[in-house]
């Protein structure tokens, strides 16, 4: 039992360096000497000013100074440091799951109100029935 412990926790040990180590090379590959570099606190400063201008990629953002679309000013923005990368996965990981959740409920809030739409409109043929059946 020990054995079949040390073996599964040195696979998970690999597994996670293996995942730094590749999100370090793609940090190295796509850093750029012209893009601005900021760190992960001053992006999450700013992204929380206003989520709607940031797209969040894998290792870097983009700024949309106006609007997002086709056509429009785009600022592509590295990170300085290797661990801001990590803390910006990691960021990155809560806001999908996050927009996951948001997109959920706002089925379940539609579903609910199509839902009291359908009592609705039972209860208001229920009644009218029942003032046919009394008017009789």
């Amino acid at each position: 039992m020990k054995a079949f412990i040390i073996i599964l926790l040195t696979t998970i040990t690999i597994i996670n360096l293996s995942y730094v180590i590749i999100i370090f090379l793609i940090w190295i590959l796509d850093l750029s000497k012209t893009t601005p570099k900021i760190t992960f606190k001053s992006f999450k400063k700013f992204y929380c000013l206003c989520p709607s201008k940031w797209s969040l990629e894998d290792t870097y953002v983009i700024y949309y100074p106006e609007s997002k679309g086709f056509g429009k000013e785009e600022i592509y923005v590295d990170f300085k440091y290797f661990h801001d990368c990590i803390l910006y996965r990691i960021f990155k990981k809560k806001i999908e799951k996050n927009i996951i959740y948001e997109n959920r409920l706002k089925k379940e809030k539609k579903f609910i109100e199509y839902m009291q739409k359908d009592i609705n409109t039972f209860r208001e043929e229920n009644i009218k029935e029942m003032k046919r059946i009394l008017n009789k």
